[in-house]
């Protein structure tokens, strides 16, 4: 068994609410959350605030809060896209390092949505790491450009 199933009881993955969009505001402005980003500029309050009550009320996005003894620690995002669920998540920066990325995504792959599709950068190692351990596969035929991984969990 995997030492980071036993762990997993420690954490909770409960849906985003209204009372989050703070939270997800400060997570997508963390200076490392923007370089990893595909877009790499500081994201406005209120465009993030229409972005947040937009994604809270669609049908094709699922958010979700990571948290631990009840402190929150990351988020994560399904959206659908055609057939695929396309995933983005990021642990906040006091908590990196602890292998809680693993663990958003084993709980997120619990949830049953699949097939799950991530785009990552090439040099977000982290993030490459966290889907190559969560069994993720890599489509090399599938790049968007050179600087790009997209890998497909089924």
């Amino acid at each position: 068994m995997s030492p980071l199933l036993n762990i997993k009881s420690d954490f909770i993955l409960r849906p985003a609410t209204l009372d989050d969009c703070v939270l997800f505001f400060e997570w997508v402005n963390d200076e490392d959350v923007r370089r990893h980003s595909f877009h790499t500029e500081k994201i406005e309050w209120q465009h993030h605030k229409k972005w947040f009550h937009n994604k809270m009320n669609s049908q094709q996005s699922k958010l979700f809060v990571l948290s631990k003894n009840n402190i929150p620690i990351g988020q994560c995002r399904l959206d659908k896209e055609q057939e695929f669920w396309l995933i983005d998540y990021s642990i906040d920066k006091k908590y990196r390092g602890k292998s809680y990325g693993n663990i958003i995504v084993q709980m997120l792959i619990e949830k049953d949505y699949s097939p799950i599709k991530a785009i990552v950068k090439k040099n977000n190692i982290g993030s490459v790491k966290v889907f190559k351990n969560n069994f993720f596969s890599l489509q090399e035929d599938q790049y968007l450009n050179e600087d790009v991984y997209v890998f497909y969990k089924f």
